[in-house]
């Protein structure tokens, strides 16, 4: 698997980065609970805050969680599509980031994240706010 934070920006031969990735992410497609409440992770996540100083609801520190543990763009973008409605501008920053450093590091895909829907759903959300 291909990771963005990897040093090597490299992939095993395993995987394929195409735009609807061949190898899943996390082979975990289920999407987020409406009610983040029914949730229980092992370890809390520790409480974040935007530039407001208000506490970050459970549905974006989740949402974040989940943008952190994805290993390839596909993923995330994929998160963008289902939840972006959700997003604070912390997660819309850090899904930003993660496209910006596959982009960086694999300029052949460069294009093909501009042009995806997601990405410029992201992109015109992101700047609207």
């Amino acid at each position: 698997r291909w990771h963005p934070h990897s040093s090597s920006g490299a992939m095993d031969r395993g995987g394929c980065l195409t735009r609807h990735g061949v190898m899943p992410a996390t082979g975990d497609d289920e999407p987020f609970p409406d009610d983040v409440n029914s949730v229980s992770l092992a370890q809390p996540p520790q409480p974040l805050y935007d530039d407001g100083d208000q506490p970050r609801s459970r549905s974006n520190q989740l949402i974040q969680s989940r943008l952190l543990t994805e290993p390839q763009y596909q993923a995330v973008l994929k998160l963008v599509e289902q939840y972006l409605p959700k997003f604070d501008a912390v997660n819309m920053a850090t899904a930003l980031h993660l496209c910006a450093v596959t982009a960086r590091d694999h300029p052949n895909l460069k294009r093909q994240i501009q042009f995806d829907p997601a990405f410029v759903s992201l992109f015109r959300t992101t700047k609207e706010n």
